[in-house]
């Protein structure tokens, strides 16, 4: 229980989990080549540091984004679950980023990216809150997995070079401006 600060000094680490109550504040940028759990009553606050997550993103305390960027890379495919507010949230090339359908997230700065936007299982409508810009330079913006599912994205700034919106069959990308 309690506050910490975290200066990572350029260090990757394996996995990164917030226990036992109270905040942990970035200094620095944290490179996380697995997975990232923000434990129940616990805080993460990274302010203006990038956060890269190699694994998947876990939240059942509090996120606060400030002036953040949150990357997924690796080239793999990351589970995004708990409801979560980012500033700045990328997908890089090679990576399928899947949001859990229960949830609901809000970018409030830039989603970018070259990988795969999904939802988890394709099942329900994954909601998307966007107040910035979305671009994406190639590859895919957002795919819909399965026959039923769906994307929401509902957006107050602008979607640019989204080269690819895929979705077949009876499956739904709802774009709301």
């Amino acid at each position: 229980t309690g506050s910490c600060t975290l200066n990572t000094n350029g260090m990757s680490w394996y996995d990164v989990t917030t226990v036992t109550g109270g905040t942990t504040t970035l200094t620095s940028a944290l490179d996380v080549n697995r997975n990232l759990t923000i434990g129940a009553s616990t805080t993460l606050a990274p302010g203006a540091n990038q956060i890269n997550v190699a694994g998947n993103w876990t939240k059942t305390g509090t996120f606060t984004a400030g002036t953040s960027t949150v990357v997924f890379d690796g080239d793999a495919s990351h589970t995004i679950d708990g409801t979560t507010t980012f500033n700045n949230l990328t997908c890089d090339a090679g990576d399928t980023c899947l949001f859990d359908d229960a949830d609901v997230f809000t970018i409030s700065g830039v989603m970018a990216g070259d990988g795969a936007w999904r939802t988890d299982d394709g099942n329900n409508t994954v909601d998307v809150d966007c107040n910035g810009s979305e671009t994406v330079s190639s590859g895919q913006c957002v795919s819909v997995d399965s026959a039923t599912g769906s994307v929401a994205i509902n957006t107050t700034g602008t979607i640019t070079d989204c080269v690819n919106w895929t979705t077949t069959g009876s499956k739904k990308l709802i774009i709301v401006t």
